[in-house]
């Protein structure tokens, strides 16, 4: 199980998470995983989109704890593709 981070500790560190160009991962994958938007993803990384909803919340600290533990795989399928597991 996962702590639910605050909501502004999460906006910063996903902040800076979307600025890495080498964070490995890309923001379709992303949105894959989490079940965000494109767009509120990029609300959240621009402006804070503040309030921030509770889903929202809960989706990138899941995210966060999973990506930070290493659990999350980002591989190559045989036809060239990303995916996630």
């Amino acid at each position: 199980m996962f702590a639910l981070r605050p909501k502004r500790e999460l906006i910063e560190w996903f902040r800076r998470f979307w600025a890495d160009k080498e964070r490995g991962i890309s923001m379709e994958l992303l949105v894959e995983f989490t079940g965000v938007s494109k767009k509120t993803l990029e609300e959240v990384a621009r402006r804070g989109n503040r309030p921030m909803q509770d889903w929202v919340q809960s989706a990138l600290s899941k995210f966060a704890h999973e990506w930070e533990a290493g659990m999350i795989e980002v591989y190559q399928r045989p036809n060239r593709t990303k995916a996630i597991r």
